[in-house]
């Protein structure tokens, strides 16, 4: 669908309780910008590929990938909420990557 995708499914990213940490698994990264900064939320997302070939970001938002622009791969932190966007194994399209390459992210997590 070249980053046309429907976020209906995400709803507004509101009805968690938070008085509590969340961990929150997405396929897209763009849920990150619907959650409230002082939430102490943790988002694990892909979708991206880590880009699969690196463009500059002004002709991926021209293309229509958003979230590649924004969230192509690594971690991402605004005030109280996190993500972690990996890379993946997969491609998407072209089953090519050029400086992109596929991970397995083993992520520790403790008090």
């Amino acid at each position: 669908m070249k980053g046309k995708h429907s976020h209906t499914s995400c709803g507004n990213a509101q009805g968690f309780d938070n008085a509590f940490p969340t961990i929150i698994l997405s396929h897209s990264p763009l849920l990150f910008d619907r959650l409230d900064e002082n939430r102490q939320a943790f988002v694990l997302a892909g979708d991206t590929h880590g880009g699969q070939v690196p463009l500059p970001s002004w002709l991926l938002k021209i293309a229509g990938y958003k979230k590649n622009a924004l969230y192509s791969q690594g971690l991402f932190e605004k005030r109280d909420k996190k993500m972690f966007v990996s890379r993946g194994i997969g491609t998407s399209h072209i089953p090519i990557r050029l400086f992109r390459k596929p991970e397995i992210a083993v992520l520790h997590f403790s008090p």
